[in-house]
């Protein structure tokens, strides 16, 4: 095992989290002071002209309110996040995510490493299991009010005889975990998958960040209103957004939907090809005619 892999067994376990609700908030963690958060964030964000929106996207000042909170109470974070290599919101560096993130704090934006750096930067590094990554990482410990930004997850793993991507490394989360006290969960639009960053860490505590508990907060209101109520669904996803469609309608929750994004426009298809199938043309014609070739 790599250096330094098993070293999360070698420190006293943290307290266990007593939650309020029925799962863990940063409310419950017994002490924040002095301790390390490890989270998962969604700072999935469309790219202009290969560089982060001028004006930060509603996501990066969401996340960034959830590590002030953190960091306000002296505690650290190291923030991760992925993108997906090949994708119109993925960059394969920290430093631009860092410097949006800095913005919003109110701090200066480093690099690791720079020697001029502020003792309150935010500091940044384009690595995650490589040494100058578990370096920085090992430099939270005894650290209060830190925030240190991880290359994402999803780059291409530069670890000698990694393979696939960082998350992808089969010591990603023993690594990880040895730096960190508590494992926080933010990014509520990424829960559902079984990747590395959201579900590995079993060796530490779990805490829902401020933006998932809003969320969660939100669609628990949702779910159980008394009143039927228009729901607006858009975006990607198509079968779990088709999903919660027809839960919507059938169980009465909804009586109206609006559609966007790809299932608006497979909406469309679908009943553009129940008008038009007695015509003879085949299911690529209609759906070409109906929402033009894909760009």
């Amino acid at each position: 095992i790599r250096n330094g892999a098993l070293a999360y067994a070698q420190r006293p376990a943290p307290a266990p989290v007593q939650p309020l609700k029925p799962y863990a908030t940063l409310a419950d963690a017994p002490v924040i002071e002095g301790k390390t958060f490890l989270g998962r964030f969604d700072l999935d964000i469309s790219l202009e002209n290969g560089h982060l929106p001028e004006r930060p996207h509603a996501r990066m000042v969401a996340h960034a309110n959830s590590i002030k909170t953190i960091i306000d109470k002296d505690g650290n974070v190291i923030v991760l996040y992925n993108g997906r290599p090949g994708e119109k919101d993925f960059m394969g560096t920290a430093k631009e995510h860092a410097e949006q993130l800095a913005q919003q704090l109110g701090r200066p934006v480093r690099p690791v490493g720079d020697p001029e750096a502020e003792a309150n930067a935010v500091r940044w590094v384009d690595d995650v299991l490589g040494p100058e990554a578990r370096a920085a990482m090992k430099a939270l410990r005894g650290q209060k009010g830190q925030v240190l930004v991880l290359q994402p997850v999803r780059a291409a793993n530069a670890v000698p005889f990694g393979t696939g991507t960082l998350e992808e490394d089969p010591y990603f989360n023993v690594f990880l975990e040895a730096y960190a006290d508590y494992a926080l969960l933010d990014g509520f639009s990424v829960f559902h998958r079984p990747s590395a960053s959201v579900t590995g860490f079993t060796r530490l505590p779990h805490v829902a960040g401020p933006v998932a508990v809003s969320e969660i907060d939100g669609a628990e209101m949702l779910r159980q209103s008394p009143k039927p109520h228009l729901e607006i669904i858009g975006g990607g996803k198509i079968p779990e957004k088709y999903g919660e469609l027809k839960s919507g309608l059938e169980s009465g929750r909804a009586n109206e939907v609006l559609l966007g994004g790809r299932l608006g426009a497979l909406a469309l298809v679908a009943d553009q090809l129940k008008r038009k199938n007695e015509e003879g043309k085949s299911w690529e014609e209609i759906a070409l005619e109906t929402v033009g070739a894909s760009t």
